[in-house]
């Protein structure tokens, strides 16, 4: 669940604020994913464009979901086996809290403050 929204700054900038997790840390983490089971699947859902999300769509059976509808998005969010998720996403949260997956999420990320059970940091 990669956020990429207003509400975030980005993830190199001096401003205060909420940062957005880097496509960087994203691909970094699905690529390890992959590697330990090439069979791996990636749904990406995202307020981000295609465009936008082409650094991390161009891997191996990566799939971008656009619903368009919160519910949705969190179904198949809280549904996952793992969870990448955005660093201060309380979307995030709660569908790591609903799945009960194990969820990663980057070090030093706002995500902690949610005390999941489930969180990974890397």
């Amino acid at each position: 669940n990669y956020r990429s929204g207003n509400d975030f700054v980005a993830s190199d900038s001096v401003e205060n604020g909420y940062k957005k997790t880097s496509l960087d840390w994203f691909e970094e983490q699905m690529i390890l994913l992959q590697k330990s089971n090439k069979k791996t699947k990636f749904l990406i859902v995202s307020d981000g464009s295609k465009k936008h999300l082409a650094q991390l769509l161009k891997l191996p059976n990566t799939v971008y979901l656009n619903q368009k509808s919160a519910i949705a998005d969190l179904w198949i969010l809280s549904n996952a086996k793992t969870l990448l998720v955005s660093g201060n996403s309380t979307f995030s949260a709660w569908a790591s809290f609903l799945g009960g997956m194990p969820t990663y999420a980057q070090v030093g990320s706002d995500f902690k403050k949610f005390n999941l059970p489930n969180a990974i940091f890397t």
